[in-house]
């Protein structure tokens, strides 16, 4: 796997309080590496893109499942997408740009990973 984004993390997986609502015990389903907007996110696994949708939190998202089908990264706050839904990508390939889209307190991905459908922490599988 390769990192998709370099950057600093902002916000770590698990729960916290909100940074916007303040919200106790807000479970944070992902890491959030700031990055200036329009930095390069690059698909950190070969896969196909399986979702694209807006979210009034996350904004502009997409997701990508592994080629095995076992791990699903969730990609939010993107300011440009490169690639349609059910595109087949390279691991390293150029995917989006990190945005400030959505409800966010600035330019970020908000980074999610599941395997066989848990969500797990980033952290543990990519250095930022």
């Amino acid at each position: 796997m390769v990192t998709p984004v370099k950057g600093r993390v902002s916000s770590k997986f698990g729960y916290r309080i909100h940074p916007i609502t303040k919200e106790k015990k807000s479970f944070h389903n992902g890491v959030d590496i700031s990055a200036p907007e329009g930095t390069p996110i690059v698909a950190p696994v070969a896969g196909k893109i399986t979702e694209f949708w807006t979210h009034d939190r996350g904004g502009h998202c997409l997701a990508l499942t592994s080629a095995d089908g076992l791990l699903r990264f969730g990609f939010a706050h993107l300011s440009k997408r490169f690639v349609s839904r059910g595109a087949v990508v390279k691991q390293g390939e150029l995917i989006a740009n990190v945005g400030n889209t959505g409800v966010s307190t600035g330019a970020h991905l908000h980074f999610t990973m599941k395997k066989n459908g848990s969500w797990i922490d980033p952290q543990l599988h990519f250095s930022f």
